[in-house]
């Protein structure tokens, strides 16, 4: 774990090294984070956010920068499939799923699972699972059909915490019980994280405030020293 101070500087080391083709979560739209991951070098990235993250000015120019080929956005209900256009011209899919799918794909990654059932259809690419497990895609128990899903497993999240300890726990800023459900899952899953906080760390936080375990591959970023 580790805290750096705020400044272009500290924000691109702690950013560097993402992979082609990464999958990167947006929890409760960490604007200085964002705006320097649109200069990665980066191509064919994929994002998960919430619907109200799209309205982001640094989210949007992120779009724009052409590093993003798929958006998978959570939304309250069912909505329809968008194409966003780079300045290039480029498209950008953007599909949805809701709340509780997005989150009970993430936790399946917390709980180490390559895929699950569950009730309800396969409709975006990010869930299908992989080609050898396709031949058990359905199963029925009690009159009722669940379909295999692929977990999410991001390769980097990136979000927004009230506090923070020198452990690399996070509290997360509380809004609606979906929105928290879905940031802290994203924190959880993730191979690496990286928060933006506007507090110096604490020495430890209360266990019970505690929405993200402190990790090794956590990184801080204070946005309280310039």
């Amino acid at each position: 774990m580790k805290h750096r101070k705020h400044g272009h500087k500290a924000i691109a080391s702690a950013l560097a090294g993402i992979a082609d083709g990464a999958l990167i979560a947006l929890a409760d739209c960490p604007e200085h984070l964002v705006r320097v991951l649109a200069e990665t070098d980066a191509t064919g990235l994929r994002l998960l956010c919430e619907s109200e993250a799209l309205r982001s000015p640094a989210v949007r120019d992120l779009l724009l920068s052409g590093h993003v080929d798929i958006v998978t956005r959570a939304c309250s209900d069912a909505a329809a499939d968008d194409v966003i256009r780079t300045s290039t011209g480029k498209p950008v899919l953007v599909q949805w799923l809701t709340y509780e799918q997005m989150t009970e794909a993430l936790m399946a990654a917390v709980g180490g699972l390559r895929d699950f059932y569950s009730s309800g259809e396969v409709h975006t690419r990010i869930r299908r699972p992989e080609p050898d497990a396709r031949r058990w895609e359905r199963l029925s128990a009690d009159g009722a059909d669940f379909v295999r899903k692929a977990a999410l497993y991001p390769d980097l999240t990136l979000l927004r915490s009230r506090e923070a300890d020198s452990f690399g726990a996070l509290r997360l800023p509380h809004r609606d019980e979906a929105s928290d459900r879905l940031a802290a899952a994203m924190g959880q899953a993730a191979t690496r994280t990286v928060a933006e906080c506007p507090a110096p760390p604490l020495p430890r936080l209360p266990s019970h405030t505690v929405d993200v375990p402190g990790r090794p591959t956590t990184t801080v970023i204070n946005l309280s020293v310039p």
